[in-house]
């Protein structure tokens, strides 16, 4: 990523995907495009939300090689952070949780969907993810978002740089992951399934996630391979097109 300027005006990011995104910031404004795709400009795009997006890019950089943490919290190990770093009374599990097939493996630095969407938002002042973490069904609930079928041209219609878009089940309507969306299509999420980045994460990170996965079988009941190290990543809503689409203005960014 390259920073033009004082405040960050212009930002390019260019290592983790696969073209180029490109966003420029207005005084009240963001232009962003990917490659050779239409530049979209969004309005009213104030201060909160420059800092926000900034924020959220500048994270999945420097934690864009971390493996996805089933229940994971913060990007530093259980010794330098033993409990949660919004909600100190709780302490953060030693082993991946119950509820997927990571269950038992070393809780180690990273986070799952809802996990990095509460290190974006809470360290930004939000109210609602500085506390408690809960599940993405919860803070779809709680903040009111309706779900509705993929349709790529209300999502770019509807939705700002800065909001959260929630995966829902398209048959009971339940939201089952979380994601920023950072505008003209594309998402910041923290997925359990990722493109194998073999240039710019070390094979010595590689070997280690073979030899703790090893024997493991994935939720698609397959031998686990390295798509399911997951992480930090940047794609299009797109790879959701199966699924309804529910859009939430998080608490930080209204008004």
């Amino acid at each position: 990523m390259t920073n033009d300027g004082p405040e960050a005006a212009n930002i390019t990011i260019e290592d983790i995907v696969k073209e180029p995104i490109s966003l420029s910031f207005g005084e009240n404004s963001l232009y962003i495009t990917q490659g050779s795709n239409v530049r979209r400009k969004y309005e009213n795009i104030g201060p909160k939300a420059r800092k926000v997006i900034t924020f959220a890019v500048d994270e999945t950089l420097k934690h864009y090689s971390k493996p996805f943490m089933w229940g994971g919290v913060s990007p530093l190990t259980l010794e330098e952070q033993p409990n949660d770093p919004f909600y100190p009374s709780y302490t953060r599990y030693p082993a991946q949780p119950k509820g997927s097939w990571r269950e038992g493996l070393p809780m180690e630095p990273g986070f799952d969907c809802i996990g990095f969407l509460r290190w974006i938002y809470g360290n930004n002042g939000s109210n609602m993810f500085n506390d408690k973490k809960k599940t993405a069904n919860e803070y779809m609930q709680l903040m009111e978002a309706v779900p509705s079928d993929y349709n790529l041209d209300n999502i770019l219609k509807e939705a700002k740089p800065g909001d959260i878009l929630f995966k829902c089940d398209p048959e009971t309507g339940k939201a089952i992951h979380g994601m920023m969306y950072l505008g003209n299509g594309l998402m910041i999420e923290s997925a359990g399934a990722k493109e194998p980045d073999h240039k710019n994460i070390p094979e010595t990170e590689w070997s280690r996630w073979r030899e703790l996965a090893h024997g493991k079988i994935n939720s698609e009941n397959q031998p686990v391979s390295d798509v399911d190290r997951g992480g930090i990543q940047i794609n299009h809503i797109s790879k959701y097109s199966h699924y309804k689409i529910a859009i939430a203005t998080p608490d930080i960014l209204k008004g």
